[in-house]
């Protein structure tokens, strides 16, 4: 009986590692995919509506006035989107044309490669803390997308401009977590299940073993 309990535990133990590596595995898989999705989803839907309602003058020079009002009017769709805290309007020699938070306009932001690379025609992302970029995010937010899209208007080989976006990553992480704890579940009950199974067959095979 002493074997059937070692036995039993080193198989608990296994079953328990390959429920934890395998959730892990698929966390990390499902994850990596979840913000690639929802980086390609925001990038189209910026290159849509910048690519429809700019003009190659909203990129040329800094907007105040009545055309700073008409980008907004422009862009009202895009900044209504869940979770996007700040956007910028960059001209092709990297100023901020045109912000929801007006006293960025006119800044030049040349030394920064994610907005070289735009420009050069690339979407670029990242993933970061709200206390590296130095703006003005709510307290509450822990973790943000910094998506830069360049947006061509006149030829797709000439980028007119570039949008970028921030935006909180809390409700996407939520939305992880919830699929992640169902999976670790899901797994754990398969193992379970699974456990259960052998231990019985194995059980059986030994009181038989016992008895001859």
């Amino acid at each position: 009986m002493d074997q059937l309990r070692r036995f039993s535990l080193s198989f608990a133990v296994v079953t328990l590692f390959l429920t934890i590596l395998l959730g892990v595995l698929i966390t990390r898989l499902y994850e990596g995919n979840a913000i690639e999705q929802a980086k390609g989803a925001l990038a189209r839907s910026v290159q849509t509506e910048a690519g429809h309602e700019l003009t190659e003058a909203d990129f040329s020079s800094p907007r105040y006035g009545q055309d700073y009002d008409k980008v907004r009017e422009s862009l009202k769709d895009l900044l209504r989107m869940p979770g996007v805290l700040l956007t910028l309007v960059f001209s092709p020699d990297g100023t901020v044309v045109w912000s929801d938070y007006p006293v960025l306009i006119g800044r030049s932001y040349t030394a920064d490669p994610n907005l070289a690379s735009s420009l050069r025609g690339n979407v670029r992302a990242a993933i970061i803390k709200p206390e590296e970029e130095g703006h003005p995010f709510p307290r509450q937010v822990k973790e943000l997308m910094e998506l830069y899209v360049p947006v061509a208007l006149t030829s797709p080989s000439r980028v007119s401009g570039v949008v970028e976006i921030y935006q909180d990553m809390a409700p996407l992480r939520s939305s992880i977590f919830r699929v992640n704890m169902m999976v670790s579940g899901l797994l754990l009950a398969g193992f379970a299940a699974l456990y259960l199974l052998l231990f019985r067959m194995v059980r059986r095979g030994y009181l038989l073993f016992e008895l001859n």
